[in-house]
């Protein structure tokens, strides 16, 4: 009888540790499906393949010598991405990278209303209209473009980038206004549907800094930041998805390139070489951390929250950082400090400037101005669309050399109450982003 009462003890153990393990994997699989995504400071990542260059690479003199690369690219974190590769590093006198040259321009019909000359230079004011994609109207020198007012039809312009369905809304047109003043480097925009995308949840996460950044760039309006007579190549598929629950794993692609060596030193029997490739792409950081808003903190009673200094160490799927939210509230506003952090391993480019994260570009130096800038492209509370005022007004946040900057908002509250409620606030950061990445091989003559 004892025995008996073993063996079904020994059944019971058995079938309890087999529900125990089935109930656990049933977890972890809830646990995968619902991770947390907006975490981490990765952004669109470079790798090679193995074997993608070899370590040794031989060189056939009379003979087509060619060197084929091929570049994987991934966005591992949660924004949208639009950018492109340069490979650089080799002498452009005995290789040539063969290239694409593709047209993206259209035929711009434009007017000079006036002219001027003096002290030696020149200054000339103009309207274009450049198909359905740019009306507007500006002054041009000897330096470029002074000033320019008008508006960017976003949906022409990512037509010509080849993207356009990404950015169509029930068939809607974004309008963009653009007024872009050289004297100051500044660029103030407005979006005709900001509050419909906003409200409808297509502002975020990369769309929004996309429509802006290829809207407005200082080689011109209308044309790609990424330039292919540099060696550039876009992301095959235009645009990168983000890594979200939407989108798991993130977007992929593979970029290919092509070098001919097209002469060979005299004399020369073996050399080092390195590759280098260089990302350039848009990103933005997305945080909606919740806030505690009471006007009287100080009151009587119980509440549900107390305002408070938040902190975030984890990140937010992106290679800036939203690293604090100090909060003082008032019985008639909210003051906010939101403090950011560059925490990839890469060079954080102005909104305005991302045209010369290319190694080639040589039209004007690279100033302190063009990197180290953040723009908040987006700053309210959820329920609200309404913007919260910052200082400074143009909402660029600075960074400092150790890749630290903040800046400071305000939101006027729309009723007084006594009790405390929390809300959340959202805050996206637009910027532009740049990594690189190198190889190294030996190239030998063989005859």
């Amino acid at each position: 009888m004892a025995k008996r009462k073993s063996e079904i003890i020994v059944v019971m153990l058995f079938v309890l540790l087999l529900i125990s393990s089935c109930s656990d994997s049933n977890s972890q699989s809830e646990n995968d499906k619902y991770r947390d995504y907006y975490v981490g400071y990765d952004g669109v990542s470079m790798k090679l393949p193995r074997g993608a260059i070899p370590d040794r690479i031989y060189y056939y003199s009379g003979e087509t010598n060619e060197i084929p690369i091929q570049l994987e690219i991934s966005n591992k974190g949660a924004s949208d991405s639009y950018g492109g590769v340069y490979l650089s590093g080799y002498d452009p006198g005995m290789f040539e990278e063969q290239q694409t040259f593709l047209d993206r321009e259209a035929g711009v019909d434009c007017g000079i209303t006036g002219f001027l000359i003096n002290d030696g230079g020149w200054l000339s004011s103009f309207a274009c209209r450049l198909g359905n994609l740019v009306t507007g109207s500006g002054t041009v020198g000897g330096d470029g473009i002074q000033h320019f007012s008008g508006q960017v039809n976003a949906g022409e312009l990512l037509d010509i980038f080849g993207a356009t369905d990404y950015f169509t809304k029930d068939g809607r047109e974004l309008i963009v206004d653009i007024d872009y003043d050289d004297a100051t480097g500044e660029t103030s925009f407005g979006m005709e549907m900001m509050t419909d995308w906003i409200t409808s949840g297509y502002y975020n996460h990369g769309r929004g800094a996309i429509v802006y950044f290829a809207a407005m760039f200082r080689n011109g309006i209308g044309r790609n930041f990424i330039s292919d007579k540099h060696g550039g190549r876009e992301f095959t598929n235009k645009i990168l998805l983000g890594d979200r629950p939407s989108y798991p794993g993130g977007g992929e692609d593979y970029l290919n390139f092509l070098l001919k060596i097209k002469s060979w030193p005299t004399g020369l029997d073996e050399m080092p070489q390195v590759f280098q490739f260089t990302s350039c792409y848009i990103y933005t950081t997305y945080a909606d951390p919740m806030v505690c808003v009471d006007p009287f903190p100080d009151g009587p009673g119980r509440k549900v929250c107390t305002p408070k200094t938040q902190t975030f160490s984890k990140g937010q799927g992106a290679p800036i950082a939203l690293t604090k939210v100090e909060q003082e509230t008032t019985p008639k506003e909210i003051f906010f400090t939101f403090y950011f952090e560059n925490k990839g391993d890469g060079v954080v480019w102005s909104p305005w400037s991302l045209q010369k994260c290319d190694p080639y570009y040589g039209e004007e130096r690279v100033k302190a101005t063009d990197t180290n800038r953040i723009l908040i492209g987006d700053v309210r509370f959820s329920r609200d669309v309404r913007q919260l005022d910052c200082i400074p007004e143009n909402r660029i946040v600075r960074l400092d050399e150790s890749g630290k900057g903040m800046i400071r908002c305000s939101y006027d509250l729309d009723y007084i109450t006594r009790d405390a409620y929390l809300a959340p606030l959202i805050i996206e950061a637009w910027y532009g982003y740049s990594e690189v990445i190198q190889a190294r091989t030996n190239i030998r003559r063989v005859r």
